[in-house]
C-alpha cells in the first residue's frame, strides 16, 4: 500500500471515495465501463474502523476482476489518507454541530469535508444513495441533500462533493448491474462496520451495525449469516441500552 500526501489531477480524471462497498463500488463500475473515464480513488484509513484490512482486500480483489475488463490503465492507484491526521475544520464543524442538533450526521462527513478543505478538492464523488423506505423519508440523508431542500448548513460540509447516485436505491443499483453483467464484481463488495469471526467462513458480516441492518432491510442481507442476519436487530438494542453503557 502506498500512501499519497498529494493529489495531483487533471480535469478529465473522476475523484472517487472509494471504500469497496457496494454504493462506491457501482460508482468505479459507471466511469469506468460505461463512461471509459479515468478514476483516482481515495481511500481514508481509520483507526476505528474494524472493517479497513477486510476492505482493502477487496478492493484489490476487484481490481483484478476490473483487470479482466481491460479497464485497469483507467483505474489509478488508490491514495490512501490517514483519518486521524486530517485537522477539523472550524467552519465545517460549526455547521455539522448546527445538523446534529435536528438529526444525526455521521463524524465521518466532517472529517471528510475538513479533508476536502485541506487539499483544495472540489467535486469528490461521494456515493450517498436514496433509501428504499417509505416511514421517516425526511430523516433520510439523501432527502436532505436534494437541491430543492438543501440548507445552507448542509452546503457548508457538502459542497465539497459530488453525489452522482443519490437518486438511485441500492435496488435500482442491482436492476443496472444485472442488466449491464456487473454482478460478479458487485457480489465481492463488502458493508459491515465490524465483521466478525467465523470458525468455518472466516470474517463475516455481523448483522448488527447500521450498514448491516440497512442492508437486511434494503433486502441485500444475504452475506450475513442466518443466525447474525434475524438475531442482529435484538441485538443491537442490547447494545444501545442503558444496560450496555457501563461496558462500552
Amino acid at each position: 500500500m502506498d500512501r499519497q500526501n498529494s493529489i495531483t489531477i487533471n480535469n478529465n480524471t473522476a475523484k472517487l471515495l472509494w471504500t469497496g462497498g457496494w454504493d462506491s463500488t457501482f460508482r468505479l463500475l459507471q466511469l469506468l465501463l460505461e463512461d471509459k473515464k479515468p478514476v483516482q480513488p481515495i481511500y481514508i484509513i481509520s483507526r476505528f474502523r474494524k472493517s479497513s484490512d477486510h476492505e482493502l482486500k477487496v478492493m484489490e480483489n476487484i481490481r483484478e476482476l476490473l483487470t479482466e475488463r481491460g479497464v485497469q490503465n483507467l483505474l489509478r492507484p488508490t491514495a490512501y489518507f490517514y483519518g486521524h491526521e486530517i485537522k477539523i475544520d472550524n467552519d465545517i464543524l460549526k455547521a455539522w454541530e448546527k445538523i446534529n442538533t435536528k438529526r444525526h450526521l455521521g463524524d465521518q462527513y466532517l472529517w471528510l469535508a475538513s479533508f476536502c478543505k485541506h487539499y483544495r478538492l472540489e467535486k469528490l464523488e461521494l456515493s450517498i444513495q436514496a433509501r428504499d423506505i417509505k416511514d421517516g423519508i425526511s430523516e433520510t440523508l439523501a432527502y436532505n441533500l436534494q437541491e430543492s431542500r438543501i440548507t445552507p448548513d448542509y452546503k457548508a460540509v457538502f459542497k465539497y462533493f459530488s453525489l452522482p447516485i443519490l437518486n438511485l436505491t441500492k435496488r435500482e443499483m442491482r436492476e443496472i448491474a444485472q442488466e449491464k453483467d456487473w454482478m460478479d464484481i458487485m457480489e465481492l463488495t463488502w458493508f459491515c462496520h465490524h465483521p466478525i469471526y467465523h470458525p468455518t467462513k472466516g470474517r463475516v458480516a455481523c448483522g448488527i451495525c447500521n450498514p448491516c441492518r440497512i442492508a437486511v432491510s434494503e433486502g441485500f442481507g444475504h452475506k450475513i449469516p442466518l443466525v447474525l442476519r434475524h438475531s442482529g436487530k435484538y441485538l443491537k438494542k442490547i447494545y444501545n441500552s442503558s444496560l450496555m453503557s457501563h461496558f462500552k
